[in-house]
């Protein structure tokens, strides 16, 4: 069972690696825990499982919004993508 609902959404949204590489992906689904993106294959190579990365969520007429989480998981996702499930830091860990 989920601890938090998940809400389907479309998004194009940046995912920058602990090393400051970057992907644009799309944001497939969000919940107040995390975060399933799908993307091009390279995504997983330099975001394995465990690792710690940055989402920058865009809005509109304003700076993005930057996410931190880790990878906990990635599978296939169409003939030429993955998905990528990233588990967000707990706001109340963020430090200001």
């Amino acid at each position: 069972m989920r601890v938090h609902p998940r809400v389907n959404a479309v998004s194009d949204l940046c995912v920058i690696s602990s090393d400051g590489q970057s992907h644009l992906c799309n944001l497939e689904n969000l919940s107040a825990g995390g975060l399933l993106l799908s993307g091009p294959p390279e995504l997983v190579a330099d975001n394995p499982c465990g690792s710690r990365i940055t989402v920058a969520v865009p809005l509109a007429g304003h700076e993005p919004v930057l996410l931190e989480g880790r990878v906990a998981r990635h599978q296939p996702h169409d003939d030429q993508g993955i998905v990528l499930a990233v588990e967000l830091e707990p706001i109340s860990s963020r430090r200001p």
